[in-house]
C-alpha cells in the first residue's frame, strides 16, 4: 500500500520543481527586461541631456564672443561696416592667434578704422579683450570637458551600446565638439608647422 502513494507523490514533487523552475525562469526574464528598458531609457536621458548641455555650452561661447565685439565696438565707436572684420579679429585673438599681446592688433585695426584710442581707452580695450578672452577659453574649456565626458560614455561598452542602440549620438561630434581656432593654427595643427606672428 505505501509502494502505491509513493509514486503520486514522487509525481507531485517532479511537478512542483518544475513549477519553482518555470517560475525561476520568469523571473529572471523579467529581471533582464526590466534592467535592460531601465538601461535604454537611462541612456537614451544621458544622450539627450549631454548633446542639449554641448549645445548650451557652444552658445554661450558665441554669445561671449558676440557680446564682447558689441562692447569693443560701443567702446571705441567702430563703425558698423567694420563690425564684422572686428569680430573676425577678436575672434582671431581669441583662439590664440596673436598671443598674450593680441589686443595691439584690435588697437591697430581701429586707428586702420581712423577711430582716435588715446592711451586710457587703449588700456580699457586691452583690459576688456583679456577679460573677454578668459571668459572665452573658459566656455571652451567646459565645451571640451563636456564633449570628453560624453565621448567616454559612448567610448564604453555597456553605455555606448545602449546609447547607439537609442540611437546616439545623434549630432556630428566633429562639428559639436570642434574648438573654435583660426585658420593659422588649423594650419599648424594639419602641417606640424608654425608661421611666424605679424600683428600688422
Amino acid at each position: 500500500m505505501s509502494h502505491v502513494e509513493s509514486a503520486p507523490q514522487k509525481k507531485g514533487s517532479a511537478v512542483a520543481i518544475i513549477g519553482i523552475t518555470v517560475g525561476i525562469i520568469v523571473v529572471l526574464c523579467l529581471l533582464v527586461a526590466g534592467i535592460g528598458v531601465m538601461s535604454y531609457f537611462s541612456a537614451a536621458n544621458k544622450g539627450n541631456q549631454a548633446e542639449n548641455r554641448i549645445d548650451e555650452i557652444r552658445q554661450n561661447s558665441a554669445s561671449n564672443l558676440s557680446n564682447l565685439t558689441m562692447r569693443i565696438q560701443e567702446m571705441a565707436q567702430v563703425p558698423d561696416m567694420a563690425v564684422g572684420h572686428l569680430k573676425e579679429l577678436i575672434q582671431a585673438q581669441m583662439s590664440g592667434r596673436y598671443g598674450a599681446d593680441g589686443s595691439k592688433a584690435v588697437v591697430q585695426f581701429l586707428k586702420e578704422q581712423n577711430v582716435s584710442v588715446d592711451q586710457r581707452m587703449y588700456l580699457n580695450i586691452q583690459s576688456e579683450i583679456s577679460g573677454g578672452r578668459k571668459e572665452f577659453e573658459i566656455t571652451q574649456n567646459r565645451l571640451m570637458g563636456q564633449c570628453r565626458s560624453y565621448k567616454d560614455e559612448l567610448g564604453n561598452a555597456w553605455s555606448g551600446f545602449w546609447l547607439r542602440l537609442a540611437g546616439y549620438p545623434k549630432g556630428d561630434l566633429k562639428e559639436l565638439c570642434r574648438a573654435v581656432t583660426d585658420a593659422k593654427t588649423d594650419s599648424a595643427f594639419s602641417t606640424g608647422q608654425q608661421t611666424k606672428i605679424s600683428l600688422k
